[in-house]
């Protein structure tokens, strides 16, 4: 966990509407883990694909998510959909966040260091003791002898019955994990002592890891968790067909993230392929005016295709942008074939994977690439976060920098220079575009907002605008060390997804 930069240097989101090579785009991938108390097999299936609760889990690719959960599993079928990109894509995704979801209280838990590289002879050879306090409780178990064990599953046998607890070893993790018996408030595993603690990986030292118990978990809860927990995702997607209410709350919650993180959610409801009733999820989104929800028509692998989408971008390459409405993935199958569905999906405001024909031609890919809120479009939204970062991250190397930033020239200098080859950047990827007309509307609202008329014709010429208002900054302000305000007016450019063209024959 760390401060968010915020504190110190903040971008805020803004559109104007009409009326590494640094890619860090990443998403996070939920996992649903409810744990069924009254089976015991489905209880220890969840437990061998425990992730830490209320953590991040850092993936780099799809074949350490088939070792956790299977490769026949429906989260091995999204990373690898995920990691895949898109066809023509210049790179793919190299990083992927993994973090589980809860609906009820879950057990503490103690996820040991991994053992992949002891054998099952060196395992043989092990002996002693261990000691571990678990719900408050400390708990020993001696005489341990793995002299005859024929797996690693065996010794978490003979542990469990020693401990009288839940132990059992995963394949995926190559680790023992110890769970208390108890959920919620008062469940805790602590981490093990004793001369065979170490050798399992079982303490502190040697890389276990604990768990904590949830208690009472809620969506908004375990979201903001997780954001403080990592702040480099900036969208988030579902290995699960989320409920009609899981999905309003979940768009609830990324309402509030200002624009930082966007949320991808699938809905198979009948109400969604019905053209603009009020009723289906998407035109309820936007009836909320919520921001950042990505509304796909009953499409998990869609969902993860999107995410990691802007993740296979090359954002060094001269004209590196992609619009995500045409995207193609062999991985992919097309889930609406009709037109009249098509037209209501669009209508609606839902993302699908769809097949297309002509008299001569057939293609499948994604249309229409639109978010929820101000920024309308995919890909828009995903440069405006990564722009909004990568002016951070340039205004924070100047303050390390320099030794000071006067409220002067001097110091306006300073800042325009700081973010200038992040600008540059901008306007090599295709996230700012020149020669943008602008409308009336625009114009009066730029002038309302301190801008003169010179100053409008350059966004339209250089395609931006940027002003450092050292002049307004008052004396409260200097004291108390404050931003000066600072604006940054851009033209996204935005993209032609339909073309209508008229043949007309001269005779």
């Amino acid at each position: 966990m760390s401060i968010p930069l915020n504190n110190i240097v903040k971008i805020n989101p803004g559109v104007l509407d009409v009326g590494n090579n640094g890619n860090n785009l990443f998403g996070l991938m939920l996992v649903k883990q409810d744990v069924d108390t009254d089976d015991d097999t489905k209880k220890r299936l969840e437990i061998q694909r425990a992730l830490r609760s209320n953590q991040t889990t850092t993936i780099t690719n799809a074949d350490q998510i088939g070792k956790i959960f299977g490769y026949d599993s429906t989260e091995y079928d999204l990373a690898t959909v995920y990691f895949a990109g898109f066809t023509n894509s210049d790179r793919v995704a190299s990083t992927l966040y993994l973090a589980p979801y809860y609906t009820k209280d879950s057990s503490a838990k103690l996820i040991g260091a991994s053992l992949e590289a002891i054998r099952l002879e060196d395992l043989r050879t092990f002996s002693g003791d261990i000691q571990i306090e678990i719900d408050s409780v400390i708990k020993t178990a001696t005489n341990i002898d793995f002299s005859n064990v024929n797996s690693f599953s065996d010794a978490a046998d003979i542990l469990e019955k020693k401990l009288g607890v839940i132990v059992v070893y995963s394949s995926g993790y190559h680790a023992f994990i110890i769970s208390s018996l108890t959920t919620g408030q008062g469940s805790s595993v602590g981490f093990a002592t004793g001369s065979l603690a170490d050798r399992l990986r079982l303490t502190g030292q040697s890389g276990a890891m604990q768990s904590e118990a949830v208690s009472n978990p809620t969506i908004q809860g375990q979201m903001d968790i997780l954001c403080n927990d990592n702040l480099t995702f900036c969208s988030v997607f579902l290995s699960w067909e989320a409920t009609s209410d899981e999905n309003m709350s979940f768009a609830k919650w990324v309402n509030s993230m200002q624009d930082d993180c966007c949320v991808i959610l699938s809905d198979s409801s009948n109400a969604a392929i019905i053209a603009q009733t009020g009723t289906s999820f998407a035109e309820q989104v936007h009836a909320a005016g919520y921001e950042g929800v990505v509304c796909v028509y009953n499409n998990l692998e869609l969902c993860a295709f999107i995410a990691g989408y802007p993740a296979a971008w090359d954002l060094t390459k001269t004209d590196g942008r992609f619009t995500a409405a045409f995207r193609r993935s062999n991985l992919l199958t097309p889930n609406v074939i009709r037109e009249d569905q098509a037209l209501a999906l669009k209508a609606n405001g839902y993302n699908f994977y769809g097949s297309w024909a002509s008299a001569t031609s057939n293609f499948t890919f994604m249309y229409e690439g639109r978010i929820s809120g101000q920024y309308i479009w995919l890909d828009s939204w995903f440069c405006q976060v990564w722009m909004r970062r990568q002016l951070q991250y340039q205004f924070v190397l100047t303050l390390l920098a320099r030794g000071q930033v006067p409220y002067n020239t001097d110091g306006k200098g300073i800042l325009t220079t700081a973010i200038k080859p992040a600008i540059n950047q901008f306007m090599n990827f295709g996230a700012i575009r020149t020669g943008i007309s602008l409308s009336d509307d625009q114009v009066q609202s730029l002038k309302q907002a301190g801008l003169n008329q010179s100053q409008i014709n350059n966004i339209t010429t250089v395609g931006y605008y940027l002003k450092v208002d050292m002049e307004r900054v008052t004396p409260q302000t200097r004291v108390a060390r404050g931003s000066p305000p600072i604006n940054f007016w851009y033209t996204d450019g935005q993209s032609v997804q339909s073309i209508i063209m008229n043949s007309i024959e001269i005779q």
